[in-house]
């Protein structure tokens, strides 16, 4: 009896001394998480605190806002004139709907490498965080959509009492486009593309970055306001006031949300709106 008793304890024991095991080993295993996890963390926050090169910001922008295109350019008009294109066949090839969308597509994968390499941010991720790439809340955007539809009121208004012409090169797409392929690529390339790649290369990338510079925030959205707008140069100058206006506006999103999705979601209201206008009201 008393065999079977201390038996009994033995086996009691073991089991206890098992059941604290795992518990240690719970334990430590939820502490080698937290520590990776506050590791990762405080990674993340000297990645964001990072001091940027303002000449090397620059660059990048430059590059990936003009660059990539121009390198898709120089290839394109390359082939089409071993082709046999020239002239104004030539010319207006690059206003073909299908080309803007199929082109803005190519540069768009091909930047996103790029822009992860330029945030300099460690791990295998896409640096959703830097780029201030997070969700978005229904009454803020709803919000800049207003704010858009009377910056949109203003300058219809001013267009008309200033009798600002509708811009040659918006006329030729317009004339070449005809089908359904063609309208789709078009709202492909100026609708949807365009806005996205732009608002991430400037109120995304390069904001952060002139922001984590000497420059500051203030400094960020003067720079990248103003090189939007250099980049449109292909517009007349009162048009390029409205666009230096608009740029401006979604530097100031960018800072008061937090969030380039709402520059991206402001910057397609406006292309959307402008593509509508040229098609049914021009």
């Amino acid at each position: 009896m008393k065999g079977k008793n201390m038996k009994g304890e033995y086996m009691k024991s073991e089991n206890m001394e098992a059941g604290s095991i795992e518990i240690v080993g719970t334990e430590e295993s939820s502490l080698e998480s937290n520590i990776e996890s506050s590791i990762e963390n405080k990674n993340t926050e000297l990645n964001n605190d990072k001091s940027y090169s303002i000449l090397s910001t620059l660059l990048w922008m430059a590059f990936l806002a003009l660059g990539v295109k121009g390198l898709i350019g120089v290839i394109a008009y390359t082939a089409f004139v071993l082709y046999g294109l020239e002239g104004d066949a030539l010319e207006n090839v690059f206003y073909q709907p299908i080309f803007m969308g199929l082109s803005g597509l190519v540069a768009a994968l091909l930047s996103i490498s790029l822009i992860k390499k330029a945030c300099h941010v460690g791990g295998a991720e896409f640096p959703y965080k830097f780029l201030a790439i997070q969700p978005i809340s229904m009454p803020i955007l709803l919000k800049v959509l207003l704010v858009g539809a009377v910056f949109l009121a203003f300058e219809y208004l001013a267009d008309s009492l200033l009798s600002i012409e509708t811009q040659a090169l918006l006329l030729t797409v317009k004339s070449l486009t005809h089908s359904p392929l063609d309208v789709l690529m078009l709202i492909l390339g100026v609708c949807i593309i365009a806005p996205i790649v732009e608002e991430i290369v400037f109120r995304g990338l390069a904001y952060a970055r002139f922001k984590n510079s000497r420059l500051g925030v203030t400094g960020a959205i003067i720079i990248t306001s103003v090189f939007f707008t250099v980049v449109h140069t292909q517009y007349e100058f009162l048009v390029l006031v409205f666009i230096g206006v608009l740029a401006f506006l979604l530097g100031y999103v960018r800072y008061k949300t937090g969030n380039v999705l709402y520059c991206i979601a402001l910057h397609m209201q406006m292309n959307i709106a402008a593509t509508i206008n040229l098609f049914f009201f021009v």
